[in-house]
């Protein structure tokens, strides 16, 4: 069985060389985003229809599974009910009390005005008004206006990057 010539080998390498061109090259890689725009939102439906089976699966035998349950003799603690299958466990975690935040404002607030040592102070650096004190030295990473050193921080380069933007229809 002979092997097929790849395209590059007896084919003239393809080359933009004017407007035209450059245009229709421009359109094929909208085609291209197009294409796996329609590919990505098969694939999230197909997802969305799986994870329903899933979901309607696992609610409907753990329902019976709880029924049956109730017919065993379960290990029972303060918290939960135990019955252990050679497969796995059944866990009915019982109900309890507990809280939630329904507004962090409000919370907040109180806190500051009736208990402060509750009140908890998130210290970081201002990290975009740093940046714009930075330069690269010899000696390092160093703050143009104090001329000092600069820990914590070292110097990245990023790769130039070309894009090709389509136009909005």
């Amino acid at each position: 069985m002979s092997e097929a010539p790849e395209i590059m080998e007896t084919a003239e390498e393809f080359q933009i060389t004017d407007d035209q061109t450059a245009d229709w090259a421009v359109r094929k890689i909208i085609e291209a985003d197009s294409e796996l725009d329609k590919m990505n939102n098969w694939f999230k439906r197909q997802l969305e229809a799986a994870k329903d089976r899933h979901d309607q699966t696992v609610s409907y035998f753990s329902g019976k599974l709880a029924q049956y349950m109730d017919t065993v003799p379960a290990r029972e603690t303060k918290t939960t009910r135990k019955y252990s299958l050679a497969s796995g466990e059944l866990v009915l975690t019982k109900e309890k009390e507990d809280f939630t935040v329904a507004d962090d404002e409000a919370l907040l607030g109180w806190c500051q005005l009736n208990a402060p040592e509750l009140v908890k102070v998130k210290m970081e650096a201002a990290w975009a008004d740093v940046k714009k004190r930075l330069q690269m030295t010899e000696a390092g990473v160093v703050d143009t206006e104090t001329g000092m050193i600069v820990e914590g921080v070292e110097q990245t380069v990023k790769p130039m990057t070309f894009k090709v933007k389509a136009k909005e229809a």
